[in-house]
Order: C-alpha cells, then sequence, then structure tokens
C-alpha cells in the first residue's frame, strides 16, 4: 500500500445489495444447469466477507484520497428496472472520503459516451485532483521528505479543522459549462494585465453582472484555465443559504488550507502553528488573516503568483470586512491576484473605491454574453421534444428575450419541456415574461394552480426550510423535520414535484435555493400563496426545533442522539430562530417554550451541548429568551393581565438567567463530564434556582443531597475561581472572546469569556511592569525592567524580545493605533516607539527603541530631575499620553505633534504658585469613548477631564478609592477602597449606582465590552460579577438603539 495514493471505486458494493440472493436463485434454476456461486452469496447486504474486507481496509486507508461514486439510475433486469446498488452500500463512510453521483445505471456507470459526458467530467475531475498532489509527493524535496509533507498536512488539517478543497461546488457549476462558452473573458485586456502581469505586486480585479448573467460558471470557468495552465489557483464559493459557507472564517481557513496542498514551506510554518495546539475553527476572521496570512503567508517569496477566484461575494456576511483585509495584500513577498465575482451594490462599490487607495483594483463588467448564451439556450434546448424547426423557433424566441440571463434560460427551457404540443410551447413563449422577477411570479402561479391541496403545505413546509433555514440542510435532515406531518418517500423526487424549479439539491444531498434573487423574491412578496414571512416562519421552524429535541430526549441515549440527523441542528439553531421569530398576543411560542424548559428535557438537550463542547449555545439562547421575553411583555400590555400566562413567563425568565450561572458556574467541569448536568449540577445549585426546584425537590432526577451550601439563591456573582496560590493577579483585561490575567511572577494566563476555561498562557518571567493588547486581539506586549516582549496571542508564542534601555524603568506600554508598532514611556521622560517594519528588514537580529522626541520637559512645574515620573498612561489610539508626576499637576501630551496638550489642576491647588506642593495623583486611566481622563487623587478623590490646552477645570467626586478603571462602553466606572468596596459610578451624571463589599481590596478592576460583567482580582482570586443593575442598563440601551434604528 505505500505506492497507493488514491482509490476511485466506481458503484463498488462496500455493504453488499440485496440482489445477491436473486440472482444465485436465478443461477439456480437456470436452464444452462448453473450452480449457486459462493461469490455471489458473499456479496450479500452485511456479510461476514464484507465486514471482513471492510474491517481490513479501514485499518490501510491513512492518508488515501477515496472517491466513491454510485449509481442513480434502476438498472433493467429482464422485464423489470430496479436499483442494484443503493447509494448507502457504494459509499465506505470514512471522514475523508469524497461522494459523487453518477447518472447511470449499473451497466453504463464505467461507459462515457464522449469527453463532455458529464458523468466522464467527474471521473476526469476527480484523477486531475489527486495526480498533482501524487506528482508532489513522489518528487524529492530539499526540505522534507514524503512522510515529513504528510505529517505537516494533518497537522493543518488539526489547525484549520478543513480537510478538502470544494470541489464539490466547482464540479456542481462546472458542470452545467459548455465547452467553448467563457472564452470572451480571456480575451479582455484587464483579465489578460491581471493574469499576466509579471510584477512582484499584487492586484485585485473585480468582476461584477447582473443576478443570473452566468458570474459563478465563469469563475467555475476561471479557476479550471488556471489549473489547466499550471498555475495555483485557491477558490471559494459563497453561499447565503448556508451560514458557514456566507463567513470569512470559512473562506480564510479553505484558502490556507488549499495553500498548504501546494506550498510546503507554507504548509510547514503552519504545523508550527498547529504544534502550539492552536485550533482556528471558531476564530474571528481577522485572527485567521493576521496569524495565517499575514504572518506568514506574506514572507514567504515565490517566484511566481498565487491566483485566488472568490466567487458571490455579495452572499458574504461581511464582504467590506474582507475587502479590509486584502487592503494589506500589497506588502505581500508572494504575489497574490485576486479575482472577486458579485453583483454590483452601492457598498461594495464604495469597499472598492477604498481599496484602489492602497493597491491595484481593476474592474470588468459582464457585458455582452450573447454568444454564449446562444450556445447554451441550443444546448439545452436538444433535449426539447420536436423536430428542428419549432426547435429553432423556440431557441430565437428565447435569445430575444433573455436579456444575457443565464438562469432566465434554464428556468425558461424547464418550463417549456413541461409542454405537450407545438401550440403549447408557442403559447408559453408568447406568455413568459422578460426578466428574472415575473418569471419567479410565473413559477409561483404554476405551483398554486397545479398542486394537488394534499401537497400545497409539503410545499410551503420545504420552501419555508429552505430559505431560512441557518444553514443548509440535508435530504436526510429535511426528511426528519417534514415527520410526522409528511413522511416522504423519496424527498429529492418529492422537491422536483412539489417545489418545481424554486429549489435545487447538490450532489452531496444537501438543499438550497436555485438563486438567492428566488429567496428574496418569496420574501418580499407576501401576497402569495408561497411566500415566506420570515418571523412567521421562524416561528415554525423555532416550534419544530423544540418539538424534535423533546422527541429526541425521550428514552434515547444522548451518544446517540447526538448522531441523528436533524438533532445537532435543532439544539444549535433553535435559540437563533427565537431571535428572529414573531412576538405577536398569541401564546404558541410561550407555551412551547415553557413545556420545554419545565421538563427534563432541558436537561438533555444541555448535555447534548456539552457532549459537543457547544456550550456558547446556552448563552445564545438565555439572550434569545430575555430578548423575546422583552417584547412580548411590550405585546401584551394591552391584554387583561387574568389572560396574559405569567406563570409561564416567569419560569422563562428565571431560566434565562440560570443558562448563564449554569456555564459559568459549572462549563468547564461540564465539557469534561457531560452527564454531571442530570444530577451534579441541580443539586450544588442555589435552593431557589430553579434548576434545583425542578429537578431537586421534586426529585425529577436521580436523588442527591448536598449539605453545606452557603447560598440559597444565585448571587451576582457570576464566577470565582483561584488564579493561582503561588502567584498572584496584579491586573486584569477583558477581550471579546477572552479576559487576561497578569501574575505576580510575570505570567498572562488567558481565560475563555464564556465558559471560563483557562485557554493559554504568556510568561514573561520577572515582574512586568505593564501589559497591553492590540486593538485586534491578536498581539500582547509586556514590560518588565529590563525587555520588553510580543507574543501571539493565539498562540502564546513569543514573537520578539526587546532590550529595554538602560537605566529606564517602564511605566505604560501600547500598540500603535495601526498595530504597525509599539509604543513605550519609561521614568526618564522619553516616550520611544519599536517598529514591526523594521524588525522585518533587520531579520534576523532584533531592532532597537526609537525616540520620538516628544518633549516632556516642564520647567514651570518640574521637581527635580526627569525621573520624577510616576505614572503615564496611553489612551486607546496611542496618540495621547497622560502624565503624572510627584507634586505636579496632570499633564497630557500629543505624541504625534509632539507637544503638551494641556494641564489639569485640581481646584484647591490653583493659589498654589510653587512646584511640588500639588496633591500627588493616582491610578489614572482614558475613557475610549469620550476622551476624559479619568483618576484619583491620593486622598481617594476621583476627577475626570477633558484635556484641552485651554481649560484645566476638573470635575470631582469625594470617596475614598484605591483603583480606578472605566467601562469600555464609555458610560461606567468602577472604584474599589482598601476595606473591598466595590463601586460602580455613573460616568457622565457621577452618581453610584451599584456597590458590593468584599473582605479584599481589589489589585485589579476590568469591564466586559458590553458592560454588563465587572471582572476583579482580589488576593488570588479573579471573581466575575453580572448585577442586576448592569445587566438593566444595557438591555435599556439595547431598547434605545433598536427604538432609534427604527424611527
Amino acid at each position: 500500500m505505500h505506492s497507493t495514493h488514491a482509490i476511485l471505486f466506481l458503484s463498488t458494493p462496500h455493504d453488499g445489495t440485496n440482489l445477491a440472493e436473486l440472482l444465485n436463485r436465478i443461477l439456480a434454476v437456470s436452464v444452462f444447469n448453473h450452480s449457486s456461486k459462493q461469490y455471489v452469496s458473499e456479496l450479500k447486504h452485511n456479510s461476514p466477507a464484507l465486514q471482513d474486507i471492510n474491517e481490513q481496509f479501514r485499518n490501510l486507508v491513512d492518508g488515501l484520497h477515496i472517491f466513491s461514486f454510485f449509481e442513480t439510475q434502476e438498472t433493467s433486469i429482464g422485464p423489470r428496472k430496479m436499483m442494484v446498488l443503493e447509494r448507502n452500500s457504494s459509499i465506505l463512510g470514512y471522514p475523508s472520503e469524497v461522494s459523487k453521483p453518477l447518472n447511470a445505471d449499473h451497466h453504463n456507470v464505467c461507459k462515457f459516451t464522449s469527453q463532455q459526458d458529464p458523468n466522464y467530467v467527474s471521473v476526469r475531475n476527480a484523477l486531475k485532483y489527486v495526480l498533482p498532489r501524487i506528482r508532489r509527493l513522489e518528487q524529492p524535496s530539499p526540505h522534507s521528505d514524503t512522510e515529513t509533507e504528510r505529517i505537516d498536512i494533518d497537522k493543518v488539517v488539526n489547525l484549520l479543522a478543513v480537510s478538502s478543497v470544494p470541489e464539490d461546488d466547482l464540479e456542481d457549476l462546472h458542470s452545467v459549462w459548455m465547452p467553448g462558452s467563457c472564452n470572451w473573458i480571456l480575451s479582455q485586456t484587464v483579465f489578460q494585465s491581471w493574469l499576466e502581469d509579471e510584477s512582484s505586486r499584487s492586484r485585485i480585479l473585480w468582476v461584477y453582472g447582473l443576478p443570473g448573467c452566468g458570474k459563478s460558471v465563469l469563475s467555475s470557468f476561471v479557476v479550471r484555465y488556471l489549473q489547466d495552465k499550471g498555475h495555483s489557483c485557491q477558490y471559494f464559493f459563497f453561499s447565503f443559504g448556508d451560514y458557514l459557507k456566507r463567513t470569512i472564517n470559512l473562506l480564510l481557513r479553505s484558502l490556507a488550507y488549499q495553500i498548504a496542498t501546494v506550498v510546503s514551506e507554507f504548509c510547514a510554518q503552519l504545523g508550527k502553528l498547529e504544534d502550539d495546539n492552536i485550533r482556528l475553527e471558531n476564530a474571528e476572521g481577522r485572527t485567521i488573516w493576521q496569524k495565517v496570512f499575514k504572518s506568514r503567508l506574506s514572507n514567504i517569496q515565490l517566484q511566481r503568483p498565487i491566483y485566488w477566484v472568490i466567487d458571490a461575494l455579495d452572499e458574504c456576511e461581511a464582504p467590506e470586512k474582507l475587502m479590509g483585509l486584502l487592503s494589506s495584500i500589497d506588502s505581500f513577498r508572494c504575489p497574490l491576484r485576486v479575482m472577486l465575482v458579485s453583483r454590483r451594490t452601492q457598498g461594495l462599490s464604495l469597499a472598492y473605491q477604498r481599496l484602489q487607495g492602497s493597491l491595484q483594483v481593476d474592474h470588468l463588467n459582464i457585458g455582452d454574453v450573447q454568444e454564449d448564451l446562444e450556445s447554451y439556450a441550443a444546448q439545452e434546448i436538444a433535449y426539447v421534444r420536436g423536430g428542428p424547426e419549432i426547435k429553432a423557433r423556440i431557441n430565437k424566441a428565447i435569445c430575444e428575450k433573455a436579456n444575457g440571463n443565464f438562469l432566465w434560460v434554464h428556468l425558461v427551457i424547464k418550463e417549456i419541456m413541461q409542454c405537450h404540443t407545438e401550440a403549447g410551447i408557442e403559447e408559453a413563449l408568447h406568455e413568459i415574461p422578460p426578466d428574472l422577477e415575473p418569471l419567479y411570479e410565473r413559477m409561483e402561479k404554476s405551483l398554486r394552480t397545479s398542486l394537488r391541496s394534499a401537497d400545497k403545505d409539503l410545499s410551503q413546509r420545504i420552501l419555508t426550510w429552505t430559505a431560512c433555514a441557518q444553514r443548509a440542510l440535508t435530504l436526510e435532515e429535511l426528511a426528519e423535520a417534514l415527520k410526522p406531518e409528511h413522511n416522504v418517500l423519496d424527498l429529492q423526487i418529492t422537491i422536483s414535484q412539489v417545489c418545481g424549479e424554486f429549489i435545487v439539491v447538490d450532489s452531496k444531498g444537501r438543499i438550497g435555493m436555485v438563486h438567492e434573487s428566488a429567496r428574496e423574491y418569496l420574501v418580499k412578496n407576501s401576497g402569495l400563496d408561497h411566500s415566506v414571512i420570515p418571523r412567521v416562519a421562524h416561528q415554525n421552524l423555532l416550534l419544530k426545533c423544540i418539538t424534535h429535541l423533546s422527541k429526541a430526549a425521550r428514552g434515547t441515549r444522548i451518544e446517540r442522539s447526538v448522531t441523528q440527523p436533524f438533532v445537532q441542528y435543532a439544539a444549535t439553531f433553535w435559540p437563533s430562530h427565537l431571535h428572529q421569530s414573531s412576538t405577536s398576543q398569541d401564546h404558541t411560542i410561550l407555551l412551547a417554550l415553557h413545556q420545554f424548559f419545565q421538563s427534563t428535557h432541558v436537561l438533555i438537550w444541555i448535555q447534548l451541548l456539552a457532549t459537543i463542547d457547544h456550550l456558547r449555545t446556552l448563552i445564545h439562547a438565555s439572550q434569545s429568551v430575555t430578548s423575546y421575553l422583552r417584547e412580548k411583555a411590550k405585546v401584551d400590555v394591552q391584554m387583561n393581565p387574568t389572560s396574559r400566562p405569567l406563570l409561564a413567563m416567569e419560569l422563562l425568565k428565571l431560566w434565562a438567567v440560570d443558562l448563564v450561572k449554569v456555564v459559568g458556574k459549572f462549563g468547564v467541569q461540564l465539557v469534561k463530564y457531560p452527564k454531571a448536568v442530570q444530577t451534579l449540577v441541580p443539586a450544588l445549585s442555589p435552593s431557589s434556582a430553579i434548576i434545583h426546584q425542578q429537578f431537586v425537590r421534586t426529585k425529577a432526577v436521580k436523588p442527591m443531597t448536598v449539605s453545606g451550601l452557603s447560598c440559597q439563591r444565585w448571587n451576582e456573582c457570576l464566577s470565582k475561581f483561584s488564579v493561582d496560590r503561588r502567584r498572584w493577579p496584579l491586573g486584569i483585561v477583558c477581550k471579546n472572546t477572552f479576559f487576561a490575567i497578569m501574575t505576580s511572577d510575570g505570567t498572562v494566563k488567558l481565560y475563555d469569556a464564556v465558559t471560563h476555561q483557562p485557554s493559554g498562557e504568556m510568561a514573561h518571567g520577572g515582574w512586568v511592569y505593564s501589559f497591553k493588547f492590540s486593538a485586534s486581539s491578536e498581539q500582547c506586549v509586556t514590560s518588565s525592567f529590563d525587555t520588553t516582549k510580543i507574543w501571539d496571542v493565539v498562540s502564546g508564542r513569543l514573537t520578539h524580545s526587546i532590550t529595554n534601555p538602560v537605566k529606564a524603568g517602564p511605566l505604560d506600554v501600547a500598540f500603535s493605533d495601526d498595530e504597525s508598532a509599539v509604543i513605550w514611556c519609561s521614568d526618564d521622560g522619553l516616550v520611544r516607539q519599536w517598529s514591526f517594519k523594521a524588525a522585518r528588514a533587520t531579520e534576523p537580529t532584533e531592532p532597537g527603541w526609537q525616540s520620538l522626541e516628544v518633549n516632556v520637559a516642564m520647567p514651570e512645574v518640574e521637581v527635580g530631575n526627569r525621573k520624577n515620573n510616576k505614572r503615564v498612561a496611553f489612551n486607546t489610539d496611542s496618540t495621547h499620553m497622560a502624565v503624572v508626576r510627584r507634586g505636579s499637576p496632570l499633564a497630557v501630551y500629543d505624541i504625534p505633534n509632539k507637544e503638551l496638550l494641556g494641564l489639569c489642576v485640581r481646584n484647591s491647588d490653583r493659589n498654589k504658585s510653587r512646584p511640588g506642593l500639588h496633591h500627588d495623583i493616582g491610578p489614572i486611566c482614558w475613557n475610549a469613548v469620550t476622551g476624559h481622563v479619568l483618576g484619583l487623587y491620593v486622598d481617594g478623590c476621583v476627577f475626570k477631564w477633558y484635556p484641552s490646552p485651554t481649560d484645566s477645570d476638573s470635575q470631582e467626586l469625594q470617596t475614598m478609592a484605591t483603583s480606578i478603571e472605566c467601562s469600555q462602553g464609555g458610560t461606567l466606572f468602577a472604584t474599589s477602597d482598601m476595606h473591598g468596596l466595590l463601586k460602580i459610578w455613573d460616568f457622565h451624571r457621577f452618581v453610584i449606582i451599584y456597590q458590593l463589599s468584599c473582605h479584599y481590596s481589589s489589585s485589579g478592576l476590568a469591564f466586559s465590552p458590553d458592560d454588563r460583567r465587572i471582572y476583579a482580582c482580589r488576593g488570588s482570586f479573579c471573581e466575575i460579577w453580572e448585577p442586576k443593575a448592569l445587566v438593566r442598563l444595557a438591555e435599556t440601551d439595547e431598547e434605545a438603539s433598536e427604538t432609534s434604528n427604527s424611527a
């Protein structure tokens, strides 16, 4: 097997066939005196011989490319037709296996009529995919042998959670391409320039056109053309109907995998990243771009360009964000040629205009494609019944009306093929409208008039699921979702019959709309029989998900439930459907949720999510339930109070709290022991918690008694854990997906923001005076007396170590706004900069600090020498710096302009003319939103001041605080005193809104990005509080924002 790299199976009976016994019977009664054969008996379904072969083969497939092709047509056997091999028997079911359908029966599955035969094209494409990879493996490499390359690829798969290229999407689109079509683009000057540019610069080509003009087929043609020319080409097809295929995350992971299979140096670098136990499946798109492309691919020098073809950019969830990422490719050492294909929208036009300022961007409009369209129409019309004369008239009529729209031609010919007479064809040609939307109207009318009453509900349900599902459902999942109302015998055939041309099924059995414009038509036209009203549709989908989860929870082991079709979808996405559902006076949703949450089904659901490590869904569910209850209360305000289901609303309100508490208190343990939610979690929860009341007091689960619990109800402390008894926490920073704690031995410990699980650490070593994260959260800088170190947050890897100037103690450190440099201020009064660009230019040695020449000397207030600096704080974008000196007023400097911006003089110090007599200042911080400086005088008085050269007045607040921190939203700040009293204040009004008392003072404070939580380091512990006062404020702000947006 060491010489075998790939296997293509063509309708191979891996699991046997039920026709084997029939064949032996025929042989036994044959007039030719045949007898039954042993080898035929061994082809029976699940025969011991086949099971033994499959088990042996399973141990040999590691590293093999496996393609399994299966037949889709019945085979003539005597006077009857039947399926010789079902799809399930032709597929092994291995994770890396690629399964493909062939439009043939068992006799003709390996017989091809021509090189244009779609079956031949499918098999040929599989061979084209594996042959280059086999050649690379067999060619000796000066850097690594074959085994090493295989190991690196395995690491890349683990890192990116991608194990194959989107070959299915490419084949599905290229299968409708006709030889000779799309060649027009090869003669376009702008395309030739993009393709043949011999310079080392990167370029972008934007190809745009109207809906249905063949953009995706053109993309597949360009991909195949580039591959045939021997270019390194990676590609991706966005799809709005699948929530994964519309994300930047999957795009970047797929492109990275494709590059890794052809660029060994890049593959090796990603392998090293995986060695640090990094996984990028759930990472933000910007993080993947920074860690994979900007930090690694950009530094690899290649002789030839890398080509990317990205289709349907307008169906991406955030196309403008992707444009922002691509703006940096001009600095890549390897030239990138990116072709982006989409409709032309105003937002994309503006994004491309912004791109033109940083790199070369060319435009190409898909205009006159009449020749291709006529060829396509002629090919499709060849299958229409009738003679050459009628076909010619059809071709002419269609091409005159098509207006360059291939989708329109496809749909029109599908309708004509339903006609039985020439008169019917002529009538159809006369009545068919020339645009897509009127054509959709005609298609919907045809469904309305042709469907039997029993099929109308089935048609509506299928259209609703396809248009509103959060990702593309498979045939098996949709079949489960339609039960018990509709037990469909053959769903694929049923879809074509009851949904017409609105829905298509791809080669992997995934269901989608024929085009995004078809979904838009059904959604925006609410008066149709088959219209899809989103809020009502999501309500129906939510109820089906809840019902299916409840059914799966009854009498089924959780391990088996996870693998059942539709269960994972229902468990993961019902909160999304709730969030988008209607909140009418009808109580259907409310009662369904009430029934679900008051049963043991809710525990099975939590256990299932813990089993698949998806506890974040509980947080999403809590937010969706809370939002639903808030909107429901507004709707029900006009109702008679006696008719309101107040008990149901109260139960859901309590569960919304418990879902968050369960993740915060028990998340780490639940991921390790999911079954604990059935016994330990309810028992260990406070007695007033709804999870305890339902499942412990009522003995609804296995009884367990726990004594010694001090809390009778959930307190507002969401979580409390020991950081390290030997290493005390000194500071804390909270970002979107994680929070970080600096300990006394110079270690930055990272924790997941949802589950509070440790997620990594960065050990600087020694006492660290300051640590900061970049705005993108991708880098961290730590500074001790001797060195400043820069870290990769995702991997925890040290990327740069910079020696600090002699006898200069660090006061604060930060990243520049564009993350191109580190800004550092020391107690000698100098501000210095370290540049990443300079570091790349001086590799392998590190560059030193460069002075920014900011003049911090103030003779009129200076006491002693410049070492008098006590504290420094950079603002969010590192353009301003607040400086505290002993006995001097607060000073703020404008760093870019290298000048003093202003002084903050305390009211009681205004008559003090001599330096050194001003009140000393303690901790200071910035309000990132308003631009104020917030700080403490040493007597505990809080002050805020807006830096200005003409205004030195500040607002003061008398309290006895020792530490202070401003919220990221700019509306709150928190103080803590030496007795452990933590207070949260309204920033604008300077009034207290919440306080709590603890035994220890805080060594670090931080707010969550949404201002709902406060993080405090006390002693050796970290506490995470979610006060109701903060939650109410956040919800009030959200309601105000929603009201403003509505207005």
